[in-house]
């Protein structure tokens, strides 16, 4: 464990390589990074955090560059979310893990299963987004695909459907 990694112990959030996060429910259970919507942040209510202990859900919340305590960074694309989040989860000693997005933390969800996919072992989404033409076209290249934007509008349900089909290949490379 990394001296970053201590500030665990704290009931509220700590920032580990720029980013806010906190940690509710089962220690050494399973670990869900949680990506919050448009207007929230790392802070787990109580609710979830007895929810995720009973399942055995180690959930961990992580505020976006700019939200909360978390450092602002300009990126690109939602593309590079995976690279920023990596030095964190490194930090906390967590190999594999799922992905939970709500509404607006939905692309960013999606962005580490296409991206991350070899920790990644599933993804959730609440209320997702619907429509994202900036994410795909960053994010799956310019390569012909059911999900490029020039053939099918780029809408987020076609893309996990099309994801799907393909779980040991990077979404959106032939």
């Amino acid at each position: 464990m990394t001296a970053d990694a201590t500030e665990l112990a704290s009931p509220s959030t700590a920032v580990v390589a720029g980013l806010e996060f906190s940690r509710a429910g089962s220690p050494g259970g399973f670990p869900v990074v949680l990506h919050h919507g448009l207007l929230g942040g790392a802070q787990i209510d109580g609710e979830a955090s007895a929810l995720a202990a009973d399942i055995g859900i180690d959930l961990i919340a992580v505020a976006r560059p700019g939200y909360g305590r978390s450092t602002p960074v300009q990126m690109d694309s939602i593309a590079q979310w995976p690279e920023l989040l990596a030095p964190l989860l490194d930090a906390l000693g967590v190999e594999k893990y799922g992905a939970w997005g709500i509404s607006a933390g939905a692309p960013y969800s999606y962005a580490l299963s296409a991206h991350d996919h070899h920790r990644v072992i599933s993804v959730a989404v609440t209320s997702g987004l619907g429509h994202a033409k900036r994410f795909c076209n960053n994010t799956l290249g310019d390569s012909p695909s059911p999900t490029s934007s020039r053939q099918s509008g780029c809408g987020m349900p076609r893309m996990i459907r099309w994801c799907r089909t393909r779980p040991r290949r990077r979404c959106g490379q032939q």
